[in-house]
């Protein structure tokens, strides 16, 4: 059976590319040079074992396998394995941290949301009072 869904597609920045500025897209993204600014991506980010990324990163799931100085957001998943160096602030919905790993920084859990009558605009209420 085929499927009519195109797998996404990968941006590469590879060993001995160094990019200064902001990146911003829909793709997924293997990062194995070095990047200072901030990448906000709405796919899945690697951080390879060669990478130094100096920004901010934003992703659905997201492997730091090199070193990472910045804060990072994860809407899902980020997983930092053995070779993996972390210093900033994490922002996750789950965290796996591999023996050998490094992390300085704090982390944060992105809790589910679930809508509700109210909070879906079903009645307009916020709770809040006017008196």
């Amino acid at each position: 059976m085929e499927k009519d869904s195109q797998p996404t597609p990968t941006s590469l920045v590879s060993r001995g590319v160094c990019i200064e500025g902001d990146i911003q897209g829909s793709e997924n993204a293997l990062i194995q040079g070095c990047i200072k600014g901030s990448i906000r991506l709405n796919g899945d980010i690697i951080i390879g074992s060669s990478a130094v990324v100096e920004a901010d990163v934003e992703g659905n799931n997201i492997i730091i396998k090199g070193t990472v100085i910045g804060n990072v957001t994860a809407r899902e998943h980020l997983e930092i394995q053995s070779t993996g160096k972390m210093n900033g602030d994490i922002t996750a919905r789950s965290i796996d941290f591999k023996d050998g790993s490094s992390f300085e920084g704090r982390s944060q859990m992105i809790k589910n949301h679930r809508k509700t009558a109210d909070t879906a605009g079903g009645t307009g209420n916020t709770g809040e009072s006017d008196e």
